[in-house]
C-alpha cells in the first residue's frame, strides 16, 4: 500500500493540466447539486422502474448470447457507499421499487446486516440493462470480511471501484484495489457521495490517476446515490469496459460453478451458481466433480434480482441460484463444479476460486445441554456453506464442565460477533462461544514446536519454568492511513496495542502513513475501530494476511468460580498486563454472575499466582421467621435453625454449579 500513496506525493504539470481539464468536464457534479436536477432525476427514476423484473421476456433471455452478459461487482472501502448506489441502480433497472431516500440497502437481506449498517455477505443481482444481461455483486467493505470480496471478484468480469470523494482514498480502497489487481480483474473507478459540501471529486479523480487505477482521470465516474446524479451512465461504462467478446461457451459441455450458498429448511440447500460454460435446464440430471459421485435431479432454477426469479434455465454467463434437493450442505461447497451426469467422466474442473484466507482467531462453541450437540453441529455446518471463511472441527476433546463442542476459526473479533448473531437469529441457536484466541506456538527446549490453537494445550507453571524454551505469538506487519494532525493520537492507540514503529510518510494531500508491526492479538481485538475513533473516523487500517511467529512475554490467564478454572472464560495478555486484565475480568464477571444461595468466590490466576478476587455474597433467606410472619422464640431454636442453614449453604457451595450466559462470556472477551 505504501508504494501506492508514495506515487501521491510526486509533484509535477501534469496535476495542474489534469486538474483543469477534470474541472472543465466535471462542472456539472459540483457538490452543491442542483435541486430541481435531482427532482427530475428521481421522478425519470421512479418512471423506468415501473416495469418489474417479473415482466422479463425469458424467450429474450434464452437467446442472449454469451458475449451481451456481463458480471462485475462493487468493490470500496466501508461506507463509501456500495451498497447505496447499488440500490439506486436495481431501481433504475426495475428490480426493485422506487424511493426517494437511500437508507437499509435492499441487498442487505440478513437482520444482522439492518442491524448493524454493515454488508456481510456479498450478494447476486442480475439486470436487464438495453440488450445486456448484467449481474451485479455487491461486496462487503470491512476488513473482516475481505475474503467475501476476493471470491466474489474470482468471478467477474470486472469490478467497479468506489471511492467516497469527501473522505479519499483509504487502506482498504487500496486493499481491494490490490485485489482485483491479483486476480486480474480490470478497474472502472467511481467518485461517490459527490452531493456532500466536502466532497473533492477532482483531487480523487487525481489520486486514482496517480496510483493507476485508471489510465485517465477523465475517465472517473462522479455519482451520487442519494440525489441520484451521474448514477445513469454507470452500466454504460460498466458494459463499455467489461464486455466480452464472442466465443463458444455456448456450444460447449456444461459446467458451472458453486459461489454460494445457504440452507433452506424445505427446499435444503439453495445454492448460488455461475453458468461458465453451456445450459442448464430444469429436469437436468447433474453430478458435482469429485464430489460423491451421486446424481440429482434439477428442480428450480433462476436468476437473482436480488429476489429469486424462476427462469427453469442459466445458460453460460447466467448467474442464479439452484435447487436440486441436497440435504446435506457438504455435496455443495463453495468452488465445486457441477455438469450433466452423463459427462463427468470427460469434463476438467472450472478455474478455482481464490482460496479462503487462513483464520487468525478461533473460538469454542458448546451447546446449552450436552445433548444438544448434534444439533448444534447441524446449525453450525449450516451457516458455514453461507460463510466458507470459517473453518469447522470437533474439539478433540470432551470439556470437564461443558461437554462436547466445536472449534471454529475466523477472521477477526466482528467477524465471530456476526456469526454467533446470525446462528442466533437464523437457527435459533442459543449456544456457549469461548474467548477468543489467536493461534499461539511453543518452542521447546527441545528445539520442538506446537501449536496452540485451544488455552487447554498452554503449558503449567512447572512445564514453563523446565521445559518451555519461549511462547511466540503471531505479529502482522501492518499500515495506518490518517491526517498528519490525527497522527500523535494514532500513534498513541498504536504503541498500547504494542506495534513497533517501522516508518512514517507524508503525502502531498496531508496525511501520513504509518508502517507498524503489531501483535495480531492487538489487530483482531478491535484496534481498527479504535484508531478511527482517535481519529474522528479518519484513520484507516490495512492489515498483511500473512503472519509470522516472534518470541513474545505472553501468560495465560484462568478464571475460577469457586476454586474452578471455567475453561471458556481463559484469555492469554501480555505478562505486564496480565495482572490489570485479570481484575478488570474479575470485576466485569462480577457484574454478570446472579446472586446464589450460596457464596461465590471469583479470581483471576496467572501462572498458578491469584492476582485478583472478588466475593459474591450469598442471597440471604430469614429462617428465623416462620411462614406466618411469627418471629421464632427461643435462643436454643435460633442458634439450631442459624446452624443448619450454615451447614446447608456450605453443601450447596460443594455441589452447586454458578450458571453463566454468553453475556458473562463476552463481558471478559472485553476485559
Amino acid at each position: 500500500m505504501r508504494q501506492f500513496l508514495r506515487r501521491l506525493a510526486a509533484p509535477g504539470a501534469p496535476r495542474r493540466r489534469l486538474q483543469a481539464a477534470l474541472q472543465r468536464n466535471a462542472s456539472h457534479v459540483s457538490a452543491q447539486c442542483d435541486r430541481s436536477q435531482c427532482r427530475r432525476i428521481k421522478r425519470a427514476l421512479a418512471q423506468r422502474c415501473a416495469s418489474s423484473i417479473t415482466a422479463l421476456d425469458e424467450q429474450r433471455l434464452a437467446a442472449l448470447p454469451v458475449e451481451k452478459t456481463v458480471t462485475f461487482s462493487i468493490v470500496a472501502h466501508v461506507d463509501h457507499g456500495k451498497s447505496s448506489l447499488a440500490q439506486r441502480l436495481l431501481e433504475m433497472y426495475g428490480n426493485i421499487a422506487s424511493t426517494d431516500a437511500v437508507g437499509q440497502s435492499a441487498l442487505d437481506t440478513l437482520d444482522v446486516e439492518r442491524e448493524r449498517g454493515i454488508t456481510v455477505k456479498a450478494v447476486t443481482a442480475s439486470m436487464l440493462v438495453g440488450e445486456y444481461l448484467v449481474n451485479l455483486v455487491d461486496t462487503p467493505g470491512h476488513a473482516d470480511f475481505a475474503h467475501e470480496v476476493r471470491r466474489s471478484l474470482g468471478a467477474c468480469d470486472g469490478a467497479l471501484l468506489l471511492v467516497d470523494a469527501s473522505q479519499g482514498i483509504e487502506a482498504q480502497t487500496l486493499k481491494v484495489a490490490a485485489a482485483a489487481r491479483a486476480a486480474g480483474v480490470p478497474l472502472v473507478c467511481a467518485a461517490s457521495k459527490i452531493d456532500l459540501p466536502t466532497a473533492d471529486a477532482v483531487e480523487v479523480a487525481l489520486e486514482l490517476a496517480a496510483l493507476e487505477f485508471t489510465k485517465d482521470p477523465e475517465d472517473v465516474l462522479y455519482v451520487s446515490a442519494k440525489s441520484g446524479d451521474g448514477v445513469d451512465g454507470v452500466m454504460p461504462a460498466i458494459i463499455d469496459a467489461f464486455k466480452q467478446p464472442a466465443d463458444d461457451r455456448r456450444a460447449r459441455p456444461t459446467r458451472c460453478r458453486v459461489l454460494d450458498g445457504r440452507y433452506d429448511i424445505t427446499r435444503g440447500v439453495v445454492a448460488v451458481i455461475q453458468c461458465v460454460d453451456g445450459s442448464l435446464r430444469e429436469g437436468d440430471r447433474i453430478a458435482f466433480l469429485g464430489g460423491d459421485g451421486k446424481e440429482h435431479t434439477v428442480q428450480e432454477l433462476g436468476l437473482l434480482t436480488p429476489a429469486h426469479h424462476r427462469t427453469g434455465f442459466l445458460n453460460a454467463g447466467c448467474v442464479g441460484y439452484l435447487v436440486a434437493g441436497l440435504r446435506d450442505v457438504r455435496q455443495a461447497r463453495v468452488g465445486d463444479t457441477l455438469c450433466l451426469a452423463t459427462e463427468r467422466d470427460r469434463l476438467e474442473p472450472v478455474d478455482p476460486l481464490p482460496p479462503a484466507t487462513q483464520p487468525g482467531l478461533f473460538a469454542s462453541v458448546f451447546p446449552p445441554d450436552g445433548g444438544l450437540f448434534d444439533e448444534m453441529s447441524r446449525a453450525v455446518d449450516r451457516l458455514a456453506l453461507n460463510d466458507a471463511s470459517v473453518t469447522v472441527r470437533r474439539e478433540a476433546k470432551a470439556r470437564p464442565t461443558l461437554g462436547a463442542g466445536l472449534r471454529l476459526g475466523f477472521l477477526g473479533l466482528l467477524h465471530m460477533d456476526v456469526f454467533r448473531q446470525r446462528l442466533r437469529d437464523e437457527f435459533g441457536a442459543e449456544v456457549l462461544f469461548t474467548s477468543p484466541t489467536v493461534p499461539y506456538k511453543v518452542r521447546w527446549k527441545d528445539g520442538n514446536v506446537t501449536t496452540l490453537e485451544a488455552l487447554d494445550d498452554w503449558p503449567d507453571a512447572a512445564q514453563l519454568s523446565r521445559e518451555v524454551s519461549d511462547i511466540l505469538e503471531p505479529v502482522v506487519d501492518i499500515e495506518v492511513v490518517t491526517p498528519r494532525e490525527h497522527v500523535g493520537a494514532c500513534l498513541e492507540h498504536l504503541e498500547t496495542a504494542r506495534a513497533q514503529q517501522t516508518g512514517i510518510e507524508s503525502t502531498l494531500d496531508g496525511r501520513s502513513i504509518i508502517a507498524c508491526a503489531a501483535p495480531w492479538a492487538s489487530v483482531v481485538d478491535g484496534l481498527g475501530e479504535r484508531l478511527a475513533h482517535a481519529s474522528r473516523g479518519h484513520a484507516t487500517l490495512a492489515v498483511d494476511e500473512l503472519p509470522r511467529y516472534e518470541a513474545a512475554d505472553v501468560a495465560k490467564v484462568d478464571v475460577l468460580l469457586n476454586g474452578e478454572p471455567v475453561e471458556a472464560l481463559a484469555f492469554a495478555a501480555r505478562s505486564a498486563d496480565a495482572r490489570d486484565r485479570g481484575r478488570r475480568a474479575v470485576e466485569k464477571l462480577r457484574r454478570h454472575v446472579p446472586r446464589q444461595l450460596f457464596e461465590c468466590i471469583i479470581q483471576a490466576r496467572v501462572n498458578g499466582a491469584v492476582v485478583a478476587r472478588a466475593r459474591i455474597a450469598p442471597l440471604r433467606k430469614d429462617v428465623l421467621t416462620t411462614g406466618g410472619s411469627k418471629a421464632v422464640l427461643g435462643k436454643d431454636r435460633k442458634k439450631k435453625l442459624l446452624e443448619k442453614q450454615k451447614r446447608g449453604k456450605a453443601r450447596q457451595k460443594t455441589i452447586g454449579k454458578v450458571a453463566l450466559g454468553q453475556d458473562a462470556l463476552w463481558a471478559v472477551v472485553g476485559s
